[in-house]
């Protein structure tokens, strides 16, 4: 009966003075009165609508973002290949991908603990400087504005406390003229090159490729990943360069003076090399003899 007694007292008095006491503590957010998305969401949209308030205000994005107007600003530039066409008739390449650049601005600063600890803001990209670039051998002419896309993602991370790293990753589809040797065919082995340059001068943007990784190459997923055969032709390898022109000539030297950085740009290439793949060529022109 005393065991009855003591379940009977748990069940009418001790649960639900507990179930009020655990009520009283999530009132607000995870309560049926609070909604834990819309609260932490609506915190971060306001602290991120703050922050671009911010970094923004005054910003011109046609004012390189340096304070000493002295010091050039350097690009780092990385390739992301995704496909390559080769057009023998037309003699032109056809490459498509992502550009990967960045770069340092002194101006989109900010203190994260004045923002809840933001260091990242993800912006648009005009609202922010960029280098210009052009392809010099772009099968569309010097003036194209169409081998690099108009949007693209921009990342703009706060790591020190007088500047920001900006990321971009516009894509492209780049085609370029080329030269085809064809006498040794089937057998023939030849290489088309996309030439990257700044139309500023090196006193103001560098080009340059990240630690000198050459291009990566992503012509499939899964297994096809590591494929490297494009219709009749089989890539053997992308490498990156860089070079500088000045005064209508072209040296693998970069200008030593801030005079010979103002008459000279930095130019960047990649370069396709590939080999003829035509494995039925010989059984196509014997099998009529049989």
């Amino acid at each position: 009966m005393k065991i009855l007694i003591f379940f009977v007292f748990i069940f009418v008095f001790y649960l639900p003075i507990q179930k009020k006491h655990v009520n009283s503590q999530q009132q607000g957010i995870d309560s049926e009165e609070g909604d834990a998305a819309t609260f932490f969401n609506k915190s971060y949209s306001e602290h991120q609508s703050s922050l671009e308030l911010k970094i923004f205000r005054g910003y011109n994005p046609k004012t390189r973002p340096v304070k000493n107007i002295s010091q050039p600003i350097v690009v780092d530039v990385h390739w992301h290949i995704i496909h390559v066409s080769i057009n023998q008739l037309e003699q032109t390449m056809t490459v498509h991908g992502h550009i990967y650049m960045r770069w340092y601005d002194e101006f989109l600063v900010w203190d994260p603990k004045d923002f809840n600890g933001i260091h990242y803001a993800r912006v648009k990209k005009w609202q922010v400087w960029q280098p210009k670039i052009k392809v010099s051998n772009s099968a569309s002419g010097l003036g194209s504005a169409f081998d690099f896309s108009t949007s693209a993602h921009v990342i703009i991370q706060m790591i020190e406390k007088d500047r920001a790293k900006v990321e971009m990753y516009p894509t492209f589809s780049i085609k370029v003229g080329c030269s085809f040797d064809f006498g040794d065919f089937p057998n023939d082995v030849n290489k088309c090159a996309v030439n990257l340059f700044s139309t500023a001068t090196m006193n103001e943007v560098q080009l340059q490729n990240l630690y000198s990784i050459p291009p990566t190459l992503s012509f499939g997923w899964e297994e096809q990943k590591m494929k490297r055969i494009i219709s009749d032709f089989k890539i053997q390898n992308v490498s990156c360069s860089s070079f500088y022109y000045s005064q209508g000539n072209i040296s693998n030297t970069a200008p030593v003076t801030g005079f010979d950085a103002g008459i000279t740009w930095s130019m960047l290439a990649i370069t396709v090399n590939f080999v003829r793949h035509s494995p039925l060529f010989f059984s196509a022109i014997l099998a009529p003899c049989w």
